[in-house]
């Protein structure tokens, strides 16, 4: 898992920020805080891999924390209102840079380059599954939505899925990691983009709008159907139609 914190000073922010990591399989909130300064306290008592710091904050600013050295060697994703920042907050050697507002597919993009920098030993340690074992339960997992098409369900989560087959978060979210190559949230809309190209071109499912295919397809975001479906196939859903 990758530990994290998110600081912020605005409830609305740190709501977003806790929403969007809710959807991520291997990350963890272990704290939330409204300034840098509150940071002391968490790194005393925890392990972190990942701070998710604003920039405009009262007394002392997510920049000048990290000047400071307030936040150690842990990894930060910048998180503000205003663009002129971005260059001193590479420079200072920030994972990303999230401009407001952001959407979660932008969000996942940061996420996906912390990833990147974490042994895959330390990501999974609270797993228990060596990576034979991960394989296996990622089998079972590929066979379980081919047969039970569990991505139809807008509302399904990692915690709702590990549930029904009987696995923990950590060993779910391993399997689909390490063996698939993609997060959670992506593995499931992927199986969800198939979905609804076979009904795109079933002659029977003519009538129905694309909104409506989407939707019927486990989509709970036309935006993110419609840009999901573009990177991947290459056009849009109209055009494959």
């Amino acid at each position: 898992m990758i530990r994290s914190v998110i600081v912020d000073d605005e409830p609305h922010a740190l709501y977003i920020l806790e929403a969007y990591a809710q959807r991520c399989s291997d990350v963890e909130i272990i704290a939330r805080c409204s300034n840098a300064f509150e940071l002391s306290d968490v790194f005393e008592k925890e392990e972190v891999d990942l701070v998710l710091l604003d920039i405009q904050m009262p007394q002392l600013t997510g920049i000048e924390a990290i000047r400071a050295k307030l936040l150690k060697n842990t990894r930060v994703i910048l998180v503000t209102a205003y663009p002129q920042h971005a260059v001193e907050a590479f420079e200072l050697n920030v994972v990303d840079y999230l401009l407001k507002p952001f959407s979660f597919e932008r969000f996942e993009k940061a996420i996906d380059k912390v990833r990147s920098l974490m042994p895959t030993t330390s990501r999974y340690a609270k797993s228990g599954l060596s990576s034979a074992e991960s394989e296996q339960v990622f089998a079972g997992v590929k066979k379980y939505f081919d047969e039970e098409k569990p991505y139809l369900d807008a509302d399904l989560r990692l915690d709702t899925l590990a549930q029904r087959m009987g696995l923990n978060r950590n060993q779910l979210s391993q399997s689909i990691n390490e063996h698939g190559k993609v997060a959670f949230w992506n593995f499931v809309n992927l199986y969800r983009l198939e979905e609804s190209k076979r009904r795109l071109k079933d002659a029977t499912l003519q009538h129905l709008t694309i909104e409506a295919i989407a939707i019927d397809s486990g989509f709970n975001s036309i935006s993110t159907f419609n840009s999901l479906f573009k990177r991947v196939v290459g056009m849009t859903p109209s055009e494959w139609r």
